[in-house]
């Protein structure tokens, strides 16, 4: 069970969004990037983070055609800082819409403590408004609300991911797992 510390990001400003993951069609980045141009409709002290391996030349275009690609941070997926990447976040997010089992990337973020916003297709075990906001799928709308919801609300947003933490620590043990 990992724990990062909180200070990953610049001190500039900026509150940080996090993806983390390869790039791939069924991550739904698409939808995350739908959404964010409509966090930024909001507000525009937010950067998008994406931590992965995974090539972003195409990713960028796409953000840069929907008028958001000024507003994006890609970092290496260096597994020795994704712990610090994960806890440092203002929001997690999982914008896979179907996944038959769970999401590795959920385990990590829920162990991270850092809040989590999902489509419905992919947050098995959290429990929407108490360890996490649940979407439902394909609604990008409803997806950006949930970020906002989280930036504007910081003290809610901490209990939602210690929340998520608790669980995960006391649910995903060696001895509970097997």
């Amino acid at each position: 069970f990992f724990q990062g510390s909180k200070n990953a990001y610049a001190d500039d400003g900026f509150r940080r969004v996090v993806f983390a993951g390869n790039l791939a069609k069924y991550q739904g980045v698409d939808y995350l990037l739908q959404a964010f141009r409509h966090v930024l409709e909001v507000r525009r002290d937010i950067r998008l983070v994406l931590v992965t391996e995974s090539p972003t030349t195409e990713l960028l275009q796409d953000a840069a055609t929907l008028g958001i690609g000024d507003c994006i941070e890609t970092l290496a997926a260096d597994l020795s800082r994704l712990p610090d990447l994960l806890a440092s976040a203002d929001v997690l997010v999982n914008p896979r819409t179907q996944c038959p089992g769970v999401p590795q990337k959920l385990l990590n973020y829920m162990a991270a403590g850092a809040p989590i916003v999902g489509f419905a297709g992919s947050t098995r075990y959290i429990v929407d408004g108490r360890s996490g906001i649940v979407v439902p799928n394909e609604d990008v709308r409803a997806f950006a609300a949930g970020i906002l919801r989280l930036l504007d609300d910081h003290a809610n947003a901490g209990q939602i991911g210690l929340a998520a933490q608790e669980y995960a620590r006391k649910s995903f043990t060696w001895s509970a797992t097997a």
